[in-house]
């Protein structure tokens, strides 16, 4: 779920590409390195469920004409509280399915 909605929110809202199995991307020439232990690690994909990531995805959220609508929403919403709308966990799941809905 985190890589879907990580992978969504940059394609959709960043409109940037995902790099996934590949060594080089074909559309932005973008080459992914591999760490220690062998995993393969994209430096140009994003993890929006932490605080750097959370950071980026809430300055381009407000930049969006819909960020009043969504926010409208969300304090309508009888299960969020506020520490959900800061909650880098939670919050990149609720905008894509704000998005998604739209």
């Amino acid at each position: 779920m985190k890589e879907k909605t990580n992978r969504y929110l940059k394609e959709k809202l960043f409109g940037e590409c995902w790099h996934d199995g590949i060594t080089r991307c074909r559309k932005c020439g973008a080459y992914k390195r591999t760490s220690l232990g062998g995993y393969t690690v994209c430096p140009h994909n994003p993890d929006f469920f932490n605080w750097p990531g959370f950071g980026k995805l809430w300055e381009k959220c407000k930049e969006q004409e819909w960020w009043k609508d969504y926010m409208n929403r969300e304090a309508m919403s009888s299960d969020l509280r506020f520490d959900d709308l800061i909650d880098p966990l939670t919050f990149p799941n609720r905008v894509r399915e704000f998005l998604e809905g739209r």
